[in-house]
């Protein structure tokens, strides 16, 4: 114990700098491999998705305002592109002006000195990390802006079926109504199925970036004088925590509006239709019933629930790491 003390005595600030920015491009490094390998994988997906999303914005009425929902990825998913340009700017500059030799990546673990120079070079560091911001970036908004429009359709089809009232005047409108919604319904299930493709892959790790990026904000927030945790871990740590956060608040927000399908057809007046309309409609209502979520690895659940368990096993993870880390 006497050894552990007098050696975490011997640590200095740039020390615990360089932990922290371990971790931080460590996760990056990590996320942006996993994100390559997800666009590579499922091109054709990403293909597919698009094409659906212009045709879904065009057959929208003109006089439609763009949802709120459109409207805050549109303007959060620019802040992605721009944290990942600050982070590559400062990731690769400030060794260059300041020679800081704590500050990662000018050394790299697991390699020899020669190699890790040579790595860290900052023009061999500039094409990396674009690389890495615009896998990043290419991935994260295009599944967001997705989810985005995805959230909408769902919400618009919604308020279809709230319409489908059976008149006795028009019987014949009833079922037509009802077998258009269920049309649609059929097609925005074929594209969740593809959503959850892109977003099966994506989500648990991106639950694994937000712990990290948040363990390593605040313990170097707390261990340092701060400055390096508002300027290298800062910027990518609002990202994660952007990111996650949209894609477990659409998460919740898609599950809910599928789940508003079956209560608004329950609360219209299908009980005055006929015998034959009331069984059809009886089918209609126990698909409608199940319950459609969200996933990573068939694990985690796009929901607002993760989110908060995530930021509570992040802070346990912090606690830990910093009580390791202090003598008293």
């Amino acid at each position: 114990w006497s050894s552990a003390t007098a050696a975490y005595d011997s640590l200095k600030e740039e020390d615990f700098k360089a932990v922290t920015n371990v971790m931080s491009y460590l996760s990056v490094q990590l996320s942006s491999f996993s994100k390559f390998h997800i666009a590579r994988t499922h091109m054709e997906v990403f293909h597919r998705l698009g094409n659906w999303m212009v045709n879904a914005k065009q057959s929208r009425p003109r006089n439609m305002k763009q949802p709120q929902l459109e409207t805050l990825v549109l303007k959060v998913n620019p802040a992605f592109f721009y944290f990942g340009l600050f982070a590559t700017f400062f990731w690769c500059s400030v060794p260059l002006t300041n020679n800081l030799q704590a500050f990662i990546p000018t050394k790299y673990p697991f390699l020899d000195k020669q190699t890790s120079n040579s790595i860290s070079f900052p023009l061999i560091q500039v094409p990396i990390y674009v690389f890495f911001t615009v896998t990043i970036t290419y991935t994260a908004t295009s599944l967001l802006h997705f989810l985005a429009v995805f959230t909408s359709e769902v919400k618009l089809l919604s308020k279809k079926w709230e319409q489908v009232v059976y008149d006795k005047r028009r019987p014949g409108a009833y079922m037509e109504s009802m077998k258009d919604c269920i049309q649609q319904h059929i097609k925005l299930l074929d594209v969740m199925k593809d959503l959850n493709t892109i977003h099966d892959s994506m989500f648990a790790f991106q639950v694994f970036i937000f712990i990290v990026h948040f363990v390593s904000f605040n313990f170097c927030l707390v261990m340092t004088s701060g400055s390096n945790a508002l300027s290298s871990v800062g910027p990518l740590t609002m990202s994660s925590i952007m990111e996650f956060g949209l894609l477990c608040w659409m998460g919740e927000e898609i599950t809910d509006a599928l789940q508003q399908f079956h209560r608004s057809l329950y609360m219209t007046n299908w009980y005055e239709a006929s015998m034959e309309d009331k069984k059809n409609m009886i089918v209609v209502l126990e698909i409608l019933k199940k319950r459609h979520v969200l996933t990573g690895t068939k694990v985690f659940v796009a929901s607002l629930q993760t989110f908060v368990e995530a930021a509570r096993q992040a802070f346990s993870a912090y606690t830990l790491m910093k009580g390791l880390t202090t003598t008293e």
